[in-house]
C-alpha cells in the first residue's frame, strides 16, 4: 500500500472538510445544535481566497451568506407586470410568452432557483423569487434591458445640442419627445447647439459634458431602411474582461447585420470625434464614479466593441441582462409584494434537526454491525454532508422542502455503497486473504454494483428534471438537481474518502493485527491465521491460505 499517497489524500480530505464546515456553519447554531454546547456564531465570517483576475493573482474577501432557501421555507418577492401603457404589438400573446421565457433564462443566469414565473390574465406575467428583497428583484429581473447606443443631437454645422434643463425622452429610449410644433420638450431649460471641438485641440475643453449633451438614438441608412443601432443586433456572448490592474471591461460582438449599422455610425461620428453613450431602458449607463459613460468615437468599430468603467459588479450584472435578451414589449412593475414562507422558520428547523437525528442513527448503526469500518464510514458520512452542504451554498442551489427530502435520499445512497463495499471485504477476509488485500478487493469488486446503480439514479434524476422544465414544476426540478448532486458527492466520499480512511487505519500495525475489529465474525482458524500474516504492504501477496 502506498501510505504516502493516502496521506497526502487523507490530509485534502481534512482541508476540504474544514473549509466546508466553516462554509456551511450556521449563523445561529443554537437553532439546530443542543444549545447546552457554547457553539462559536457564524455571523460575520469572513474568508480570504485565492483569485485571479486579468492575470493578476490576489487575495479577495469572501463574506459567508446564509443559505439559499425557496419560497415555501423563506419566503421572498412577488412581481406583477403588465406592457407599457399605450404600447401597440401585433400579437401580445406572443410577445408576453417571450417575456416570460425572458425573465426565465435571467432568473438562471442570475442564479435564483425555484422560482415561479407563470402567466396571470390575458396581459400580466406573475414572478416569484425566494430569497430576493423587491427592490433587488426589480433591479434584476424587471429590467427591460433593452440596450441602445445613442449620438449627439446636431445641427447641420456639425454643432451639438446642450441644455442644463431636463430633456423628456420617449419610454425606455433615448428619443426626445417633441411638442407640437416639433420642438424638444425640455424642463427647467432650454437647449442651445454650441460647437464641438476635437480632443486635439484646446477649446476640447469647452465642449458640453455628458449628462448637458442632448442624445438621440444612433441609426444608419442601410438599403434605404433606417437602423437603430440597439441590443438587438448584439451576440448572446458579452462578458467580462479584467486588465493587468483588475478594472473590468464588458466585451461585446455585433451580428453581422449589426457590423454594417455600427460600421457606419462610428465611421460617421469618428469624423468629429463625437461621443457614442450606451443606454439601458431609456437611462445612460453610468460609470463608477456616477457619471454617463460617452466615450468619444475615434476610429470605426463593425464587430467587436467594449464599455468601460463599470465596476466588476455592475459590468457582471449587465452581461447577464444583455445575454438573456431584453423583453419582446416593455414591461413594468404593476404590482410588487414580499411573500411570506408558506412553512416557516419552525419548519426549516425541524427538518435540519431531522436529517441530524437520522444522520446519528445511520452512523451509531454502522459502528454497531461494521465495527472500525464502520468508524471510518461515519466519518466519510460527515465529510459527505459537509460537502454536499457547501456545494448547495456556493452554487447556489435553492432548497426547497422536496430538496432536503432528495438530500436525506442521497444520505442514504452515499451509506449503501458503504455497505457493498465492507460486505465485499467481509468475504475476502473469511476466504483467508490479508487485509490490505480484502480491502483492494472489496473497493474493486464492489465498484461496478455501486457505478451501475449511482448511474441509473443520475438516469432518473436526468428525467424528473426534463419533465419537470417541460410542465414547470420547480419542486420537481429542485428535487432532481438536489438529488443528482448528492448522489455525484456520494461516489466521491464512498471510493475516495471511505477508502482513504481505511488505508490509514490498516496501515496502524496494532489495529491491523485485531481482525475481529473489522470482522466480528470471523471463523476462529481464518482469525488465527490473519494474526499470523502481514497486515500491510511488503509482505503478503494476499492469496488465501489453506485452512488446517
Amino acid at each position: 500500500m502506498r501510505s504516502w499517497r493516502a496521506r497526502i489524500l487523507l490530509l485534502v480530505v481534512i482541508g476540504l472538510t474544514a473549509l466546508s464546515v466553516i462554509t456551511v456553519w450556521p449563523s445561529e447554531p443554537d437553532r439546530y445544535l443542543p444549545d447546552a454546547v457554547p457553539w462559536p456564531e457564524g455571523k460575520g465570517i469572513k474568508l480570504k481566497v485565492p483569485v485571479i483576475e486579468g492575470g493578476t493573482f490576489r487575495l479577495s474577501t469572501i463574506t459567508r451568506r446564509a443559505m439559499s432557501l425557496g419560497l415555501d421555507l423563506r419566503g421572498g418577492t412577488r412581481l406583477v407586470l403588465a406592457p407599457e401603457e399605450g404600447i401597440q404589438v401585433e400579437d401580445l400573446d406572443a410577445a408576453l410568452d417571450g417575456a416570460q421565457d425572458v425573465i426565465e433564462r435571467r432568473v438562471n443566469e442570475f442564479g435564483v432557483a425555484e422560482s415561479e414565473v407563470n402567466r396571470l390574465g390575458d396581459i400580466r406575467l406573475s414572478v416569484q423569487l425566494p430569497g430576493i428583497e423587491p427592490d433587488e428583484a426589480i433591479a434584476k429581473i424587471g429590467r427591460t434591458a433593452l440596450l441602445q447606443f445613442c449620438e449627439p443631437l446636431t445641427d447641420a454645422s456639425g454643432n451639438v445640442a446642450a441644455t442644463e434643463g431636463e430633456v423628456q425622452y420617449r419610454a425606455q429610449t433615448c428619443d426626445p419627445v417633441r411638442d407640437a410644433n416639433d420642438e424638444i420638450v425640455v424642463t427647467g431649460g432650454t437647449i442651445a447647439f454650441v460647437p464641438w471641438a476635437r480632443d486635439d485641440t484646446p477649446q476640447a475643453n469647452d465642449n458640453p459634458q455628458p449628462d448637458e449633451i442632448v442624445w438621440q438614438p444612433a441609426t444608419a441608412e442601410i438599403d434605404g431602411q433606417t437602423n437603430t443601432l440597439d441590443g438587438n443586433y448584439l451576440r448572446p456572448n458579452t462578458f467580462v474582461r479584467f486588465d493587468d490592474f483588475g478594472r473590468p471591461t464588458l466585451v461585446f460582438q455585433f451580428t453581422s447585420d449589426g457590423a454594417d449599422v455600427a460600421e457606419q455610425v462610428t465611421e460617421r461620428l469618428s469624423e468629429r470625434n463625437y461621443p457614442l453613450a450606451p443606454y439601458l431602458d431609456g437611462d445612460p449607463i453610468l460609470d463608477s464614479n456616477g457619471l454617463p459613460i460617452a466615450p468619444r468615437v475615434q476610429g470605426t468599430i463593425s464587430t467587436d466593441g467594449v464599455i468601460t468603467g463599470l465596476d466588476s459588479e455592475e459590468a457582471q450584472d449587465l452581461s447577464k441582462l444583455l445575454n438573456t435578451g431584453a423583453f419582446p414589449i416593455p414591461l413594468r412593475v404593476v404590482q410588487q409584494q414580499d411573500v411570506d414562507a408558506t412553512l416557516g422558520e419552525t419548519a426549516v428547523r425541524d427538518s435540519v434537526i431531522a436529517g441530524e437525528v437520522a444522520l446519528l442513527l445511520i452512523m451509531a448503526f454502522m459502528i454497531l454491525y461494521y465495527r472500525l469500518p464502520g468508524v471510518m464510514a461515519s466519518l466519510a458520512l460527515v465529510v459527505y454532508t459537509s460537502l454536499v452542504l457547501a456545494v448547495f451554498k456556493l452554487w447556489p442551489v435553492t432548497l426547497t422542502l422536496s430538496g432536503v427530502a432528495a438530500f436525506v435520499l442521497s444520505v442514504g445512497m452515499a451509506v449503501d455503497a458503504n455497505i457493498l463495499i465492507f460486505e465485499r471485504m467481509k468475504e475476502e477476509l473469511r476466504i483467508g486473504r490479508n487485509l490490505v488485500a480484502a480491502l483492494e478487493d472489496g473497493f474493486t469488486r464492489a465498484w461496478s454494483s455501486i457505478r451501475d446503480s449511482n448511474i441509473s439514479t443520475l438516469i432518473t434524476c436526468a428525467i424528473l428534471y426534463w419533465f419537470g422544465n417541460q410542465f414547470g414544476e420547480s419542486a420537481i426540478k429542485g428535487f432532481a438537481i438536489t438529488l443528482a448532486i448528492g448522489v455525484g458527492v456520494s461516489m466521491f466520499s464512498a471510493i475516495t474518502v471511505t477508502r482513504t480512511f481505511m488505508q490509514i487505519i490498516i496501515s496502524i500495525r496494532p489495529l491491523a493485527r485485531r481482525l475481529w475489529l473489522f470482522v466480528p465474525d470471523l471463523p476462529e482458524d481464518v482469525r488465527r491465521e490473519g494474526r499470523r500474516m502481514p497486515a500491510v504492504a511488503g509482505g503478503a501477496d494476499g492469496a488465501p491460505r489453506e485452512r488446517r
